[in-house]
């Protein structure tokens, strides 16, 4: 099984867009796609053989307030709206094609975290059922809601497994192409404690997922050690920008944005030969 794991990142998925897009075009497909947050997202129009379709999303609505605004929040409780994007743009302004969506064989897990028990869940959908997936996955704690699906709240799945790479291999993944928003060498520094300490506060009542919360550096720094280690060996293939990545997690510099998608792109592009080489190997 060849299997393709996305770490989120917010607006940092248009550097993913932009990986994606090259292996769309050079018909390199997997198995299975296992995705965190702006992965999910960006694994949506990778799914439906769309190249371009996430950039011109962030680029296009990045600052239009019904994409993300202060607005949002106070209105519906997400930053990000959530609605708008599988809603008028999925279906009107920059239409998803459904019908390759579902047709396209490859499994899609979304990563998410229970928000009762603070635990990883990987989410298998199909078609239409991906996007509601890939938004709870999108969640992010303090400015978005808990997203309730078959009966079971949950958020973002960078708090707890923002890397699943351990996962694809569990499975059974014999090669794993990993994309990641952040360089080599990239460790999360502790939260500041205003920050902790208004997390504590508003998940109170969700003990198991606020200590969460208060571990989620270490979570991202301990997969990190991890990957480095499995790459170095050639069981996975890391696809990561070469340089710190200096947006915000909400930018609305479209410029730096398309700057960070061709990055992508370019790095895809130089390491296309050696992946295919990658995947080709003997189990």
């Amino acid at each position: 099984m060849k299997a393709l794991v996305l770490e989120g990142g917010s607006l940092r998925g248009v550097y993913t867009a932009g990986v994606l897009d090259v292996l769309t075009e050079n018909t390199i497909g997997f198995d299975a796609v296992y995705a965190v947050s702006a992965g999910a997202l960006a694994a949506i129009s990778y799914l439906s053989h769309q190249p371009g379709r996430t950039a011109r999303i962030s680029f296009e609505y990045v600052n239009d307030p019904r994409y993300m605004s202060e607005k949002n929040l106070v209105e519906t409780g997400d930053y990000f709206g959530f609605d708008f994007l599988i809603g008028e743009i999925s279906h009107e302004l920059i239409p998803l094609d459904f019908d390759a969506l579902n047709r396209n064989p490859t499994r899609f897990f979304a990563v998410v975290a229970e928000l009762e028990t603070g635990k990883a869940a990987f989410l298998e959908k199909k078609g239409e059922e991906i996007l509601e997936a890939a938004v709870a996955s999108s969640s992010l704690p303090l400015i978005a809601l808990p997203k309730e699906i078959d009966g079971v709240k949950y958020m973002d799945g960078g708090i707890v497994c923002p890397i699943p790479f351990k996962k694809a291999l569990e499975d059974g993944a014999g090669q794993v192409l990993v994309v990641t928003t952040r360089e080599r060498g990239f460790r999360k520094a502790p939260k500041a404690p205003k920050i902790l300490q208004a997390e504590q506060n508003h998940y109170s009542n969700y003990p198991a997922f606020a200590d969460l919360l208060a571990r989620t550096p270490d979570i991202y720094n301990e997969q990190l050690d991890e990957l480095d280690v499995l790459s170095d060996n050639g069981e996975v293939f890391v696809i990561s920008p070469k340089g710190p990545v200096t947006i915000a997690p909400q930018e609305r510099d479209v410029d730096k944005l398309k700057a960070l998608y061709e990055e992508g792109r370019r790095d895809a592009l130089k390491q296309l030969n050696a992946l295919k080489v990658y995947l080709k190997k003997s189990l």
